[in-house]
């Protein structure tokens, strides 16, 4: 599984094992375009400060920086921890989404706005 490693700003191999827990955001993705996983970018993504470099929709940025400032390192998000234009990869995760939501020590839910750049009230 992948996920964003918020201290470092980039997307990392999660290993159920040996790391500390994760958090997921649950949001809606709406109709405007915004960076996605995918084949061509993955291996500049997973670079250190990659995502600091990118322009992320205000929900995905919030969520980063609040797990930031819990002092914690890891959050899931489908649009940037599945590859988008992998059919077996999204096969792959959208099959376990109920188990990577369950597993996660907190889901972050946006209620608001209707698309991903609506952020998150408050922070």
């Amino acid at each position: 599984m992948r996920v964003i490693d918020v201290q470092k700003k980039c997307i990392i191999n999660y290993d159920w094992d040996w790391m500390g827990p994760y958090y997921a955001l649950s949001y809606v993705w709406g109709t405007r375009p915004f960076l996605t996983l995918n084949k061509a970018n993955e291996s500049d993504l997973r670079k250190e400060g990659s995502l600091s470099q990118r322009l992320l929709p205000d929900t995905i940025a919030d969520a980063m920086e609040l797990v930031d400032n819990m002092d914690e390192h890891y959050l899931w998000v489908d649009s940037l921890c599945i590859l988008q234009d992998d059919d077996a990869d999204q096969k792959r995760f959208i099959n376990r989404m109920r188990t990577i939501y369950r597993a996660a020590d907190m889901t972050i839910i946006a209620l608001c706005g209707e698309d991903a750049y609506a952020g998150l009230p408050g922070v």
